[in-house]
């Protein structure tokens, strides 16, 4: 285990980095002590042995509150209490109060049971590698696509989300070899948490969500994109997205019916390439009109089929390659781990956590 003094030396000049101000200077950063804490992985320090204590960050992660007191600056699996020994100024971490949140027409977002922020501002809170806190009640202004579906006192339900009704959230699920089409969050993020609120059961389900389903919940997902401005491809095969996940877990026909899917997929895909590249036209048009034929084993989101279908011939070959690339990677990592000693104290970031 490295000694205290051999640690800080280490980090000073990256903890002086991660200040907010430019004019801060990597001389004026003193550390003064370590702690040991683990609720969450940035938390973790080299110091088994020091006192276990919370990080005194206040909410919003501004620095400049904490003025001329020790400082604690968290830092990824690394926790280093530091003092300021120099000037502190505002640090910029408050978007301009001009410039409203995109969504601020299709949501209303309010503090927990308080007033709407004019701004339309989500409070998230990190509290592990990939799960955040919520911290602002989100509401949904517009056509939810479920009147008539279900009762009209679920129809008002669903179109909030709270701290209360959903604690933790990780955003919108999106596999990492498909980030290049979709991130995790953007101007979907309401709509997503909304989303992340509803979907658990393919079941209907009683009470204030009377009538509410897995499938349902995808649906008002497409319309909550459309009345952000999502343009339709790109809200269909988002759609498509959400709806496949839910159908893989809608129980174990309706999982075997998707997979029957994907294998015809494939093989429509290869069909369509063999052809091309071998003029045989006729292969390109069985494979082209195949999808509306097997698109029938989505059921009710026969649309999300088609789309999933015809999208996947230009999506499927950089989203392989990424995850080729990440594959690679992992046993890079993995091979140069056999030959650099790490001893029971040291806490390597995994690949799960990025």
């Amino acid at each position: 285990m490295p000694s205290p003094a051999r640690y800080a030396s280490r980090e000073r000049s990256s903890l002086a980095r991660q200040l907010p101000d430019a004019s801060l200077h990597r001389q004026n950063v003193r550390t003064t002590g370590h702690r040991w804490s683990t609720s969450a992985p940035w938390y973790r320090c080299p110091d088994k042995s020091s006192p276990t204590i919370q990080p005194t960050v206040d909410e919003v992660g501004d620095i400049s509150a904490c003025r001329t007191r020790g400082v604690q600056l968290l830092v990824p699996h690394r926790c280093v209490l530091v003092e300021w020994t120099g000037a502190m100024t505002a640090a910029p971490n408050q978007p301009p109060t001009d410039q409203p949140a995109p969504w601020v027409k299709a949501f209303t977002i309010s503090a927990p049971g308080g007033a709407v922020d004019p701004n339309g501002w989500i409070v998230l809170r990190q509290c592990e590698t990939k799960v955040f806190a919520l911290g602002s009640d989100i509401r949904f202004l517009g056509i939810t696509g479920l009147e008539g579906r279900i009762p009209d006192v679920a129809v008002e339900a669903i179109r909030t989300v709270t701290p209360t009704t959903l604690p933790t959230t990780d955003l919108a699920s999106v596999p990492a070899a498909l980030q290049w089409l979709v991130s995790r969050y953007g101007v979907h993020t309401p709509a997503a948490l909304i989303h992340d609120n509803l979907i658990g059961s393919d079941a209907p389900r009683h009470g204030a969500f009377e009538g509410m389903k897995d499938a349902y919940a995808d649906r008002y997902f497409r319309f909550m994109l459309e009345a952000l401005g999502v343009k339709w491809l790109r809200r269909w095969m988002m759609w498509a997205a959400v709806a496949m996940r839910s159908g893989f877990k809608a129980g174990p026909l309706r999982a075997a019916m998707l997979a029957v899917w994907l294998v015809a997929s494939l093989a429509g895909i290869s069909a369509a390439l063999i052809g091309v590249a071998t003029a045989q036209w006729w292969l390109v048009a069985v494979a082209s009109v195949a999808p509306l034929l097997f698109a029938a084993l989505w059921q009710r989101q026969y649309g999300a089929g088609l789309v999933a279908a015809y999208t996947a011939v230009w999506v499927l070959p950089p989203t392989v390659l990424g995850a080729i690339g990440y594959g690679i990677y992992r046993a890079l990592e993995a091979l140069a781990g056999l030959f650099r000693h790490q001893s029971d104290e040291d806490h390597p970031a995994t690949y799960s956590e990025f």
